[in-house]
């Protein structure tokens, strides 16, 4: 469901999920399990001439990757010149524990759109770049608190938000993706706005659970809770949202999905590569 809200819903049937913790790596940081593998060997693979400058790392080439949206979905070129932003990594429940979820955006002059991408490494013996995505709606990407909802032994839901904001209002895009031990998958996005104007304060804040299930691929429930508070401010003749609180909710279920070709140039994880999915394609269905 995209749109304004409206309608109050009554969720029930939710059931807490286990979610690893959001770290945040220094680039020269070793990685676990590697006596001499650092964050920085991982990022080089997407970054290969990232070398040390003023301020943290800097460099000038990119891997060509996709947007994990869809193709010609904000497909904002990589600057000619960037610094690394921060890193920041999660291990998400696939792969029995030997994968790992890493992003990272690019840091610029003339900054007006970002550019983050999000890379899932497999970890067993030799690291292996499994998959890499685009994954920037806006200034700024970082991992949600949870940052993976675990669906499967070998799936979990992946949780991303974009944003930013300005005296009186702060956007945010919330993607959902899929993560399994052989590549990222697209499943939607969920747009929230933060307003205050004169009389009111306006909060949308969204949630993202897993409903119990037995056996399968548990269905995933997002909600969207809008508050709506009078300040008592004087403002004319300026109408005012009703104020109160209300939820819309969706369910998505989740489908087999079939890899396809990609029309990424080859990299060391092409074969991998699967074809972006969402609401509209037949593995996933909203009710």
């Amino acid at each position: 469901m995209r749109g304004p809200i409206l309608a109050c819903l009554f969720i029930a049937g939710l059931v807490p999920a286990s979610a690893a913790e959001v770290f945040f790596p220094s680039p020269t940081d070793r990685v676990t399990g590697f006596d001499s593998l650092t964050y920085l060997d991982l990022v080089r693979e997407l970054l290969p001439d990232l070398a040390p400058a003023a301020q943290g790392f800097a460099g000038s080439e990119v891997a060509q990757l996709r947007h994990l949206g869809g193709e010609g979905l904000l497909e904002v070129p990589a600057p000619d010149r960037f610094e690394l932003g921060q890193l920041s990594a999660v291990p998400p429940a696939v792969g029995g524990g030997e994968r790992l979820l890493v992003l990272f955006d690019l840091d610029h002059e003339d900054r007006y759109e970002g550019f983050a991408v999000l890379a899932l490494f497999d970890l067993r013996q030799e690291p292996v770049l499994v998959d890499a995505a685009q994954v920037s709606y806006d200034l700024w990407t970082y991992f949600r608190d949870p940052a993976t909802l675990p669906l499967t032994t070998d799936t979990s839901l992946v949780l991303t938000m974009s944003t930013h904001f300005n005296s009186s209002q702060s956007y945010v895009m919330s993607m959902m993706a899929l993560a399994r031990p052989d590549g990222l998958d697209f499943v939607d996005v969920v747009f929230t706005l933060d307003d205050r104007n004169c009389g009111y304060d306006r909060r949308q804040m969204p949630d993202f659970a897993v409903e119990a299930e037995e056996g399968g691929m548990p269905p995933i429930r997002v909600s969207v809770t809008e508050t709506v508070e009078h300040t008592g401010d004087e403002c004319g003749d300026v109408e005012l949202p009703p104020a109160g609180t209300r939820t819309v909710a969706v369910t998505y279920m989740i489908g087999i999905l079939k890899p396809a070709a990609t029309s990424q140039a080859p990299g060391p994880w092409a074969t991998s590569l699967r074809r972006p999915c969402s609401a509209s394609d037949p593995s996933i269905s909203v009710r």
